[in-house]
């Protein structure tokens, strides 16, 4: 039963392609417990759009996300550092604009200090109701003007399928919620598929990479061919999905302690694979490994495809 996928998200009227939607959303919802992170493999015979099924799933997950309490908001407004620069919009209608945090008031408001020829106007927001419109730039630019944004309609979409204010706070964060490793050019490609008219992949996915320099994101792509020297995603214990036999064993010290799916082809070269097999088979031995069997219980309960091979285990922090 594929009962947590909406059906606009069925891109592809494949049942493989809504297992893998499936597994994605469920993999993101389990992916820590008390018996250690989520791990699990995956062997098929072709892995055209599957990372892209998973990451459609794990978005679901990230978005259906409950709304957040204002008492969590507090804290988070909080431990926003002075001098970050963020963007601020009053309301829905009106556009971002950037500002500097200056920190919080006696009186316990966020305090918003203007750019450019603003830039000894100060904003205290008195409304604790405004509060969820401050969104930490995704990148710490020193801009020696005020900033402003244009509209996105992929947000707008998103707004319009989502309980509006927990998705305004996701996107706030300025943080990846999952990593994708794999082919560029696959995902790229993969990513112009349009969900609805004038709403792509992309638009839902919202991998930085692809987006603006201040583009609102929740995921980050890493190339398989690429060596990194800014690997930030890695830092945030995120979920990855990491495709091929080649991209696991170049990052696999990284993804030591990441909740993680693996996608293996076997039409891949044997030897790559058979090298990432046995790095997982020394995990298995070594590591303190936890089965989960409730986790199998629902996997098992989605219309699994034919001809395709999944381990799962859980393991604590080396």
């Amino acid at each position: 039963m594929n009962k947590n996928i909406p059906d606009y998200l069925k891109v592809i009227k494949e049942d493989w392609f809504v297992f893998f939607c499936e597994l994605g959303f469920q993999f993101y919802q389990n992916s820590l417990n008390g018996q250690g992170r989520l791990n699990i493999a995956v062997n098929v015979p072709f892995s055209n759009k599957m990372s892209i099924a998973i990451a459609i799933g794990i978005a679901h997950a990230v978005y259906s996300k409950k709304k957040i309490h204002q008492g969590d908001l507090s804290e988070w407004i909080g431990n926003i550092k002075p001098g970050t620069l963020v963007f601020y919009s009053p309301n829905e209608n009106s556009p971002e604009k950037s500002y500097i945090f200056e920190g919080i008031s006696d009186l316990g408001y966020p305090v918003l200090k203007g750019m450019g020829i603003s830039k000894g106007v100060k904003t205290t927001l008195s409304k604790k109701e405004t509060w969820k419109n401050i969104r930490i730039a995704p990148e710490q630019n020193k801009y020696k003007r005020q900033r402003i944004l244009n509209s996105d309609k992929g947000i707008k979409k998103i707004y319009e399928k989502y309980e509006v204010e927990s998705v305004r706070h996701v996107f706030n964060l300025g943080i990846p919620y999952f990593l994708l490793i794999g082919n560029e050019s696959n995902i790229r490609e993969d990513a112009k598929i349009e969900i609805e008219e004038e709403f792509d992949i992309q638009d839902f996915l919202r991998i930085k990479k692809f987006g603006g320099r201040q583009y609102s994101f929740i995921s980050e792509f890493y190339s398989s061919n690429e060596v990194l020297e800014d690997t930030y995603a890695l830092n945030h214990g995120i979920p990855v999905v990491v495709e091929g036999a080649v991209p696991f064993l170049r990052y696999y010290q990284d993804l030591k302690n990441k909740p993680k799916i693996i996608i293996l082809n076997r039409a891949s070269p044997l030897d790559t694979t058979l090298d990432a097999l046995e790095k997982i088979e020394n995990a298995l031995l070594i590591n303190q490994i936890n089965g989960d069997a409730e986790f199998l219980r629902k996997i098992s309960s989605i219309n699994v495809p034919s001809n395709i091979e999944i381990l799962c285990w859980r393991e604590n922090n080396e």
